[in-house]
């Protein structure tokens, strides 16, 4: 799976026209504002695990419309519902449409979600030059650029989506000085610093984001775990599915879904494998690469799982080869029941997983309900 980041750029609105020779400019410039916003907006609902946002303040507010009516001429306020469609976007990233609990700003953020932060560049370069470069741009492009040479090592899993007609960047910075978060529990950093980061930035332009089809591939988890088993079972995935995968998800609802959203997890799976093989010695855990790769994940509490029995038993899950082992490691993919059913146990999936290093394949053990609730 493809993750994305949208650049603040993308929001800032038109500038107000400064004559009025230019109002038929800014009324062409501003409805194509409207329109890049409500795309992003289902871009982001569409996808949902795998598009980011940089922080960026509402600049397109009712101050704003005042101001451009009273230039322009141009009844702006028709174009209201924008600001709405803005602060769901900067609030959340997922929206409503999945309901079940609300996923906060922080979360989300690429300033946040990466675990990255600049420290101090002496100097960065972008190829091709861009018309709005300043310190923050490149504050931001340079997390991306640590993702590609440092964590992915590979430009093809992350985009950027820019305002601009490009396919690709490429970031030059020199001296540069950076931490990564590697653990969350305890919270822990890694200090970088590189004389020189040289990386490409895949590049998807705002005005050509992909349509993405509303319609479902799968109605159940069930279909789900049938489709990838069978392709499991031919050894076409690195993927093993233990014994009590199908007792898990006779836990939760038939309805709960979206089914497309753990078939999405399944194949961020894949990724992490082929991740996996290619970077034997990394020094990330693997909650940190599934996170970046564009999952919503966790360890349990190391404590319980050493001291508390029934807490460890609990997650003691069939390894494919009827062999009983501890899974800590489990993804939390936003789940809804269709029919608004409160309760969430019935409704909250946790999908276990374990790297098996002989076997380059990833065990998962259960998908079901939330073992906690």
């Amino acid at each position: 799976m493809l993750s994305y980041s949208i650049d603040s750029s993308v929001f800032k609105p038109p500038s107000l026209p400064k004559n009025i020779e230019l109002n038929k400019k800014y009324i062409e410039s501003l409805k194509e504002y409207r329109d890049i916003i409500s795309n992003c907006y289902n871009f982001i609902k569409l996808e949902g695990i795998s598009v980011y946002i940089f922080y960026f303040k509402n600049e397109f507010d009712f101050e704003y419309i005042k101001e451009a009516e009273k230039k322009s001429g141009f009844p702006v306020g028709r174009y209201k519902r924008t600001i709405g469609i803005l602060e769901k976007i900067s609030l959340f990233n997922i929206t409503e449409i999945y309901h079940g609990e609300a996923i906060g700003p922080g979360k989300y953020r690429c300033e946040d979600w990466f675990g990255v932060k600049i420290k101090n560049y002496e100097k960065s370069i972008c190829n091709p030059p861009l018309s709005y470069e300043n310190s923050g741009f490149f504050d931001r492009i340079n997390i991306l650029g640590i993702l590609n040479s440092i964590v992915y090592r590979d430009s093809k899993y992350h985009y950027l989506i820019l305002k601009d007609d490009v396919s690709e960047l490429e970031l030059s910075s020199s001296n540069i000085e950076f931490s990564i978060k590697i653990s969350d529990i305890p919270v822990k950093y890694k200090d970088f610093n590189e004389s020189s980061i040289i990386t490409k930035i895949g590049v998807l332009p705002v005005k050509k984001l992909p349509s993405i089809s509303t319609a479902s591939k799968f109605n159940t988890i069930m279909e789900v775990y049938n489709e990838y088993y069978n392709m499991a079972k031919k050894d076409m995935i690195p993927i093993v599915f233990g014994n009590d995968v199908v007792k898990g998800i006779k836990t939760i609802r038939e309805t709960t879904g979206p089914a497309d959203r753990i078939a999405a997890y399944i194949e961020t799976l894949i990724e992490f494998c082929k991740y996996k093989k290619a970077n034997f010695n990394n020094i990330f855990p693997d909650d940190y690469i599934l996170r970046v790769l564009g999952c919503i994940c966790s360890y349990e509490n190391k404590n319980k799982m050493q001291n508390d029995k029934d807490f460890l038993e609990q997650r003691m899950f069939d390894n494919g080869n009827n062999t009983k082992i501890p899974f800590s490691l489990h993804l939390k993919p936003k789940t809804i029941d269709p029919e608004n059913d409160l309760d969430n146990r019935k409704r909250t999936v946790r999908i276990y997983i374990h790297w098996d290093s002989n076997q380059e394949k990833v065990i998962v053990g259960w998908i079901g309900r939330h073992l906690s609730l």
